[in-house]
């Protein structure tokens, strides 16, 4: 059911709409496939909210991506954070948690600035 025939219409004329009304039980499909919870949905009106639950990281999972970024910074101690993504397999936001986490731990140093500084790793609290 459309709740606005007018933006509909452009939509469907722009080919941007594949069936009417499908989306939903395609959503809970896909969901159900991968073995996340069914989305919420809430529902008045004039307004929808769909809530989409992940799974929470596994200790071993964040552990593996925490060494990751350390064995990268030991190669290149001028390594982005961009790059660092890409090597962990998390995003850069991803990256900043991690970095954070391993420098309140005292794991982790920046010497310098962010642009031109780079990073130590210090072992048990020395310089590694």
């Amino acid at each position: 059911m459309s709740r606005n025939n007018l933006l509909f219409g452009v939509m469907q004329r722009m080919g941007l709409v594949e069936r009417i009304g499908s989306g939903i039980g395609r959503m809970r499909e896909q969901m159900k496939e991968y073995g996340l919870k069914e989305p919420e949905i809430e529902a008045d009106e004039n307004w929808f909210t769909i809530v989409f639950r992940r799974p929470k990281p596994s200790p071993a999972a964040a552990q593996k991506t925490t060494q990751k970024i350390l064995d990268a910074i030991r190669k290149d101690p001028y390594i982005t954070r961009r790059e660092l993504a890409k090597i962990a397999g998390v995003s850069e936001d991803g990256v900043k948690f991690h970095i954070n986490r391993l420098k309140s731990k005292g794991l982790l140093k920046r010497v310098g600035p962010d642009k031109g500084g780079y990073w130590e790793v210090m072992e048990k609290g020395k310089p590694g």
